[in-house]
């Protein structure tokens, strides 16, 4: 039987979430990241979007359609500017709704399907179950990039250890 992600693994991604949403709603949105090019609201639409993308690999996982992350490296590319730009609480709701998209999609997959295989962006396939170890490495590295004072050693020490 295919293994679930362990259970450490959604308590980490429940706690990166409110993390994240935590920080993002008290960061100046506008200010710079610690990524070259983009403002803190670049990081928020990014995580955003990538919960649906993680949400649209469980769903392939789940029913066997393919149904990749995004509809291309260039759509994605697109949306994340895009949503950039929207007024703050919208991008704020955008982050709350993407990460409601993936609690569903966490919700609905059977046992079964968690060894199902998938394709991340970049083309690796992977198993369902590696699909919740990327959305958690996205939610807490990327809180540490909103440059908002959170840095590596307010990650759960065991999750630091296992992304080391």
């Amino acid at each position: 039987m295919p293994e679930r992600p362990p259970p450490e693994w959604i308590d980490w991604l429940a706690g990166g979430t409110a993390a994240f949403a935590e920080a993002a709603g008290g960061a100046d949105l506008t200010a710079p990241s610690l990524l070259p090019g983009w403002r803190r609201a670049h990081v928020v639409a990014h995580v955003a979007r990538n919960a649906r993308g993680i949400a649209n690999l469980l769903s392939w996982a789940r029913t066997g359609v393919v149904t990749p992350m995004y509809a291309s490296p260039e759509q994605r590319d697109a949306d994340i500017e895009s949503d950039a730009l929207l007024e703050r609480a919208a991008l704020l709701a955008g982050l709350a709704e993407g990460a409601a998209v993936l609690d569903e999609a966490l919700a609905a997959m059977p046992p079964a399907s968690w060894g199902a295989a998938v394709q991340m962006a970049n083309g690796r396939e992977v198993t369902a179950r590696y699909t919740i170890w990327m959305r958690l490495r996205e939610l807490w590295v990327h809180l540490v990039d909103l440059a908002g004072g959170r840095d590596f050693s307010d990650l759960p020490p065991e999750l630091a250890r296992t992304i080391l």
